[in-house]
């Protein structure tokens, strides 16, 4: 199995066990079947594995093969590194915008936002080869929840503004007499400061 094939069939894949419940790999079951076998061998038997559990077909070995013992990079054949291509990231997020003057150079918008607007679920990728029986099965998915609050699923919101109250606040802090702050819409961010020049205060006078 080249680099190439193993990156085609480097997927998501669906299993149902007897009781209906349901797993997910990112290979399929033969490969997963035969790298478990070629990382389970048995130095005692002719063939370096356990009778009739000698792997066939595709499958991803280690670095030490039956006959060849690697103690260096490259020692078996074996290439230094695999690089795999993963599944798409698919997301999709959609935003619509409405504008509605209200007045002079006052407007009103209205933004109905939605994230992940086809609810696909993205997931992460496990390249583990082994023995084991979780070896490529699929237990995460996308989520940042830290940075962006973002659960991984579909998300829904809607954004109001009104830019032109945002001048008119500009406009009376400026005319005010001591340092102002002045607090802009709830739906805008940051503030605004205003101060006044300074008065002039006459010098002393002589007698």
């Amino acid at each position: 199995m080249t680099e190439d094939e193993l990156s085609d069939a480097f997927e998501i894949y669906e299993s149902r066990n007897a009781s209906g419940a349901i797993t997910y790999f990112n290979l399929p079951q033969d490969i997963i079947e035969n790298t478990r076998r070629a990382f389970n061998p048995d130095p005692t038997s002719p063939t370096g594995y356990p009778a009739g559990e000698e792997p066939t077909g595709r499958y991803i070995a280690p670095a030490s093969q039956p006959g060849c013992i690697a103690l260096f990079t490259f020692d078996c054949g074996t290439p230094e590194q695999l690089w795999v291509r993963g599944p798409w990231f698919s997301r999709w997020d959609l935003k619509f915008k409405k504008r509605f003057p209200i007045g002079g150079r006052a407007t009103f918008d209205i933004d109905f936002e939605m994230l992940n607007a086809f609810n696909n679920t993205n997931f992460n990728p496990n390249f583990n080869p082994g023995s084991g029986n979780t070896i490529f099965q699929v237990t995460s998915g996308y989520t940042d929840i830290n940075t962006t609050f973002d659960p991984g699923g579909r998300l829904g919101q809607i954004v109001t503004r009104s830019p032109g109250r945002l001048l008119k606040a500009e406009s009376r802090a400026s005319r005010g007499s001591l340092l102002t702050s002045c607090q802009p819409p709830a739906t805008a961010t940051g503030y605004l400061l205003a101060r006044r020049r300074p008065r002039k205060v006459p010098g002393p006078v002589n007698a």
